[in-house]
């Protein structure tokens, strides 16, 4: 790792980076000027202003949510304070001071950019959203191959790799992208018997350039995606590896692909999972406060995505996969990088 890199996690350069972008959505919005007027105020009573003074529909449900994202990060950048329901304005506002950016964070700046100026559409009911086809074919593999991402996937696969039992580890990439996953495991681990499955195919030849070893890839497949089932056969694999999607998977579909990740995992098998999470209230998984502002700037830019759901709640997270039967090996990194085994 390269000194300015170290220096960016150093500092949280990228999650002030966002956390600023998002902040100047709700201030061209004019959300922070409403808030400004309001002065004490329940949720409700925010909704039904900005429905009021600000042309944004909040029967939508995902507009609902996008605003009460930036309400949590607003109270997290304490420019507001929650107690008992109701939201005051803060006397005491942070300061908030604009950030160089690293050469090494540029397709990860201008990707939140481009969220960003999406966003203020967006919030007014225009659904400009960023999708996942050729059109942004370039934004999607800069932005996915940024160094906080990078860094996380290196522990990951490093974690994984602990007790495992083979040199040659059938391994699933799951939502395979760009193929950064897979440079990943074929660097650590060159023997894997890798495949992968996405739910489009524009990323199919920029993965297989990105491969140290294209030849040892076995297939990359396309299939319909979350809800449906995963087309293997039950203990097919020695190690899942599943990034940067679990915010796209419906929340009334997460229990099933997390399910049929189980079933195609052999007995022993592990299962790779990096996400970033909602900020828990109780603190016990994310403490570090420019962690949690950056993940929900992060949450609620990436919201201009197509099929953006959000991060969710790491303690929700871990009771689901407890009760599917996974074990919890480890979690680390803020609950960005979590290690669970099948017995």
């Amino acid at each position: 790792m390269s000194i300015n890199t170290l220096n960016i996690f150093r500092n949280f350069t990228a999650q002030k980076l966002i956390t600023l972008m998002a902040l100047k959505v709700a201030d061209n919005t004019g959300v922070i000027s409403l808030l400004n007027s309001m002065g004490v105020f329940t949720i409700n009573e925010y909704l039904e202003e900005i429905r009021k003074h600000l042309d944004i529909n909040i029967k939508l449900p995902e507009i609902r949510r996008h605003l009460i994202v930036l309400l949590d990060l607003m109270v997290e950048c304490e420019l507001l304070y929650k107690k008992q329901g109701q939201y005051y304005l803060s006397l005491n506002k942070a300061a908030f001071t604009k950030e160089t950016v690293p050469l090494e964070l540029s397709g990860y700046v201008d990707f939140f950019k481009l969220c960003a100026e999406r966003m203020e559409y967006i919030l007014k009911g225009s659904p400009v959203y960023i999708k996942f086809s050729k059109e942004y074919l370039n934004v999607w593999d800069r932005y996915l191959s940024n160094p906080v991402f990078n860094f996380a996937r290196d522990i990951m696969i490093k974690a994984l790799s602990i007790g495992l039992k083979t040199e040659r580890p059938d391994t699933l990439i799951l939502c395979y992208g760009p193929g950064q996953d897979i440079y990943m495991v074929q660097s650590f681990l060159p023997e894997s018997r890798i495949t992968g499955i996405d739910f489009t195919d524009i990323f199919t030849d920029v993965a297989l350039q990105r491969a140290p070893y294209p030849e040892k890839i076995r297939e990359l497949i396309r299939w319909e995606g979350f809800g449906v089932a995963l087309p293997f056969k039950d203990r097919s694999f020695d190690l899942v590896i599943f990034s940067c999607a679990d915010p796209y998977i419906p929340a009334e579909c997460r229990e099933f692909v997390y399910k049929d990740i189980f079933r195609v995992l052999k007995s022993g098998g592990s299962l790779g999972i990096l996400t970033w999470m909602y900020p828990d209230k109780g603190y016990r998984y994310i403490e570090q406060k420019w962690t949690r502002r950056g993940n929900l700037a992060h949450d609620f830019l990436e919201s201009a995505c197509y099929n953006w759901q959000g991060f969710y709640d790491p303690c929700f997270t871990a009771d689901l996969l407890r009760k599917i039967g996974f074990r919890i090996n480890t979690i680390m990194l803020d609950a960005s990088v979590w290690r669970v085994d099948r017995p």
